[in-house]
C-alpha cells in the first residue's frame, strides 16, 4: 500500500520519490547505514518533501 501511494505521488507531482521507498526498505530490512549515506539520504528526504511541501502551499481551497 505504501509503495503504490509514493509510486503515485511521484506520478502525480512528478517528484523524485525514491528516496522515501529507500527509507520505507531500510526501515522493514532494519539496515545500518553509515553517517555518509544517512546525510545523504536526508538531503534527498528534505529535498523531496520541500517540494512536496510547495506543492501544497499551491492549492487554492
Amino acid at each position: 500500500m505504501q509503495s503504490a501511494v509514493i509510486t503515485a505521488l511521484s506520478e502525480a507531482a512528478n517528484i523524485n520519490t525514491a528516496v522515501f521507498t529507500q527509507v520505507l526498505k531500510e526501515k522493514h530490512d532494519k539496515i545500518k547505514l553509515s553517517i555518509e549515506e544517512l546525510n545523504t539520504m536526508f538531503e534527498d528526504y528534505y529535498e523531496a518533501t520541500e517540494k512536496i511541501g510547495k506543492i501544497v502551499d499551491e492549492i487554492k481551497i
